[in-house]
């Protein structure tokens, strides 16, 4: 009678656990990505507001093995640099690569998407319901520099 149970509870959770894979990849395939309605590139207001009172910067990739953090000024400072707000574009129907939060001492800032694809590599900030991105920022020659190195050492790795 004991091997019967411990048979059946192993059986059961086999099944949940492949229910509850087979559910998570459902929702992570069918999921919407946020539209604007135009691009605007970030105002000053937000963008002197990210400069002076950001203390860390994450980023957290959907499907890359990998996750960065900034908590030094000076790297926070050179991610905000990568930011290219003299040019303004129209964003495309791509892929976000990860959400980025730009975080206080006491609250999120900002938060946004990478976008880094071909032709298609820039920050879409979320508004404040998270579901439009109000500022679509293109990504500079640094920056893309800097994040082609990241990808390609990630996918290296992977």
């Amino acid at each position: 009678m004991h091997c019967k149970l411990k048979t059946l509870f192993s059986i059961l959770f086999a099944s949940l656990f492949f229910i509850a894979c087979n559910s998570s990849n459902t929702t992570a395939e069918t999921e919407v990505t946020p539209k604007t309605t135009k691009a605007t590139n970030l105002p000053s207001d937000l963008y002197n507001r990210l400069v002076n009172e950001t203390e860390q910067i994450d980023f957290i990739f959907h499907e890359l093995p990998i996750s960065l953090n900034f908590y030094e000024k000076k790297s926070i400072l050179q991610m905000l640099n990568f930011l290219d707000r003299a040019t303004e574009i129209q964003p495309k129907n791509c892929k976000p690569q990860a959400l980025v939060i730009f975080t206080s001492s006491t609250d999120a800032i900002a938060k946004a998407e990478l976008f880094f694809e071909d032709n298609c590599t820039y920050f879409g900030f979320y508004n404040e319901d998270f579901k439009q991105y109000q500022y679509i920022v293109p990504i500079n020659g640094k920056g893309l520099d800097y994040f082609s190195k990241v990808m390609s050492t990630a996918r290296s790795n992977n």
